[in-house]
């Protein structure tokens, strides 16, 4: 009786090729759909980071915090709706007489600007006018005893930045 000599099968067959086929697949898409989402989080923070909207809030915050800071507590006016405030403030570090003011207000157009006003007291005189960021979607302004509130919201596609500043005013006269 012959012997039958076993052939040798070298390969994969269709269901092994299928398997590996398959789990290949879901490592492959598990790995795109990690780098798709970190590029997109790094294009997200870039444009957070390099934006004008981050850049903007921040003087606002930080010209309004100065500004108030120096203000005299007992003297301010404050529009009803919250779309303005005025503070007055001395001129000089060593007098206590409040000969300035600044006004702080919002532009009322969808792409605002937040601007703030400087000027003398008596007679009153708007000496100058900075526009402190653009993109403004709303400005509030609030008061509670001696501190004064910006709730400032800048939009510039795809950003939307909400900041709140609160400053105590200080000086007393």
């Amino acid at each position: 009786m012959p012997v039958k000599k076993r052939k040798i099968r070298y390969g994969l067959t269709i269901v092994e090729l299928s398997i590996v086929i398959a789990i290949s697949s879901i490592v492959i898409l598990g790995v795109g759909i990690v780098l798709a989402d970190s590029a997109h989080s790094w294009q997200k923070m870039y444009e957070r980071a390099n934006g004008q909207v981050e850049t903007d809030t921040l003087i606002a915050q930080k010209t309004f915090n100065a500004i108030v800071r120096k203000a005299i507590s007992t003297n301010f006016l404050l529009d009803a709706g919250g779309r303005w405030v005025e503070v007055y403030y001395s001129s000089s570090v060593d007098s206590t007489f409040a000969d300035r003011y600044a006004r702080f207000y919002c532009t009322g157009d969808p792409n605002g600007q937040v601007n703030v006003d400087y000027g003398q007291r008596n007679p009153k005189q708007t000496l100058s006018t900075q526009t402190l960021c653009n993109n403004v979607s709303s400005c509030v302004f609030k008061s509670s005893g001696k501190s004064i509130f910006m709730i400032l919201t800048i939009s510039k596609s795809p950003l939307t930045l909400t900041t709140v500043s609160s400053a105590l005013m200080h000086n007393r006269q």
